[in-house]
């Protein structure tokens, strides 16, 4: 029964599950987001050098 009542007053284990889910949201937000946006900023990248390249001909 003792037992129980620690568990039920321990929040540190509470807390640090909330505090690694909301990690994970945000890392999988981030992922998201970086991969929708990768193939434009690699657009970018190589309109950038094509421009360069052209220039310096």
């Amino acid at each position: 029964m003792e037992i129980l009542k620690t568990l039920k007053s321990n929040k540190l284990g509470a807390t640090a599950i909330e505090y690694g889910l909301l990690a994970a949201i945000i890392a999988l937000g981030i992922t998201t987001i970086l991969s929708s946006y990768g193939s434009t900023i690699n657009d970018t990248f190589v309109t950038v050098g094509t421009t360069i390249d052209a220039v310096r001909d």
